[in-house]
């Protein structure tokens, strides 16, 4: 099972990328805070399916709830191979 539960304010505005075969794809980052003077940083991504719905009201500073899975990614930004993980989302609902 893989299974993730957020609540968090959302800390950048989303950005909608398009990947291959036509598909969008939004990223954002969350903010989930551990105690006043701590919080985590955790990228969100949600695709075509649920990024129309939620991109008008996603807004930075915004409180939300994901639902998702864990996903390790890999990329190359500058040749090199960097790994990270992402929420992909399948629900998000505004708190």
């Amino acid at each position: 099972m893989n299974s993730v539960f957020l609540r968090g304010r959302v800390a950048t505005d989303p950005e909608l990328e398009e990947v291959y075969g036509g598909s969008r794809v939004a990223i954002f980052l969350l903010a989930v805070e551990w105690s006043p003077e701590e919080s985590d940083l955790f990228r969100i991504r949600f695709c075509d399916r649920l990024a129309p719905d939620n991109l008008e009201g996603l807004a930075k500073g915004r409180e939300v709830m994901v639902e998702g899975m864990l996903r390790q990614d890999t990329y190359y930004p500058d040749g090199h191979r960097h790994q990270g993980v992402s929420i992909v989302a399948r629900r998000i609902e505004y708190v």
